[in-house]
C-alpha cells in the first residue's frame, strides 16, 4: 500500500509503454502514474530506459505555477531521491551527477526525464530507480540497485518515503527561490571542484567543475581560460 501526500492521486497500471505517456493525459499538479513495467521507457536525449519489472517506474504532473524555469525541477527531483536515501536509507553513500542523475558508490541508480506540456502549463517528471534489478545497458559508467547495495525494499514503499522528500522539497522551492535547494545539491555534487570533460553537440570542453547557477547551468572553468562559462545543457563525463 503506498502511502501518498495529501492532494496527489496515485494511477497503478501493470504495464505501459510510457509513465510519462500516460501522465500527460492529466493536467491536475499531483496526479501520479507508476508501472510494473514499460514496454517503451525512454530517458533524457531519447536514451532507451530498461524497465524490467522489480523496479520503480513512476511519472507525475508539476504545474509551472510559481516556477520560471522547469528544469529546476530535475534537480528537485534528483535532490529528493538523495534525501530518500539520507533519512530512510542512511548507509548508502551518494552523490549528484549533473543535470539529473543520481549516484550510488558513483554508479548510476536512477533516470529522471522532464516534459514540458502547454495547456494549462505544467511539467511530466518520470523517474525510474533500480530496486531490485540491476538493468544490462551499454554505459561508460556502471549501474547498481538498491538490492545489489545491500538494500532490501519495494517500489512502493520507496515510492512512498520519495514523495513526502519530493512535496517538502517542491514546497521550498516555490516559498523560498532555489538558492537552497543549489546549496544542497552542490553539497553532495560528484566531481565539484575537479576536471570534468563536458560534451556541447559540437565540441568537448574540458576544465574545473565550479557548481550551478541561479537557473541550474553548469559553470565551467575550461582549461587554459579565466573566466567561467555557463553550460544549459551538455554530457558529463568525469576523468
Amino acid at each position: 500500500m503506498i502511502k501518498i501526500p495529501s492532494g496527489w492521486k496515485l494511477h497503478f497500471l501493470p504495464t505501459v509503454s510510457s509513465t510519462n505517456d500516460e501522465a500527460k493525459k492529466y493536467v491536475q499538479e499531483g496526479h501520479i502514474v507508476q508501472a510494473e513495467e514499460q514496454t517503451a521507457g525512454r530517458g533524457r536525449l531519447g536514451h532507451k530506459w530498461e524497465s524490467q519489472k522489480g523496479n520503480l517506474f513512476c511519472s507525475w504532473v508539476i504545474l509551472k505555477e510559481g516556477i520560471t524555469n522547469s528544469g529546476i525541477l530535475s534537480f528537485i527531483t534528483a535532490l529528493s531521491l538523495g534525501d530518500t536515501f539520507k533519512y530512510h536509507y542512511p548507509n548508502i553513500s551518494y552523490s549528484y551527477k549533473w543535470p539529473n542523475d543520481v549516484l550510488v558508490y558513483g554508479k548510476k541508480i536512477s533516470g529522471i526525464l522532464l516534459e514540458e506540456e502547454g495547456n494549462p502549463p505544467r511539467v511530466i517528471i518520470g523517474m525510474g530507480v533500480n530496486i531490485s534489478v540491476l538493468p544490462v545497458i551499454e554505459t561508460r559508467y556502471p549501474t547498481t540497485s538498491l538490492k545489489e547495495e545491500g538494500i532490501e525494499t519495494t517500489p512502493e514503499e520507496f515510492l512512498s518515503f520519495y514523495l513526502d522528500r519530493f512535496s517538502l522539497n517542491l514546497l521550498e522551492l516555490r516559498r523560498k527561490g532555489f538558492n537552497q535547494i543549489k546549496s544542497r545539491w552542490e553539497s553532495k555534487a560528484e566531481k565539484i571542484g575537479e576536471i570534468i570533460e563536458v560534451r556541447l553537440a559540437n565540441r568537448t570542453l574540458i576544465g574545473v567543475f565550479k557548481g550551478l547557477d541561479e537557473n541550474g547551468c553548469l559553470i565551467l572553468l575550461p582549461e587554459g581560460e579565466r573566466e567561467n562559462i555557463k553550460i544549459p545543457a551538455g554530457e558529463v563525463f568525469y576523468r
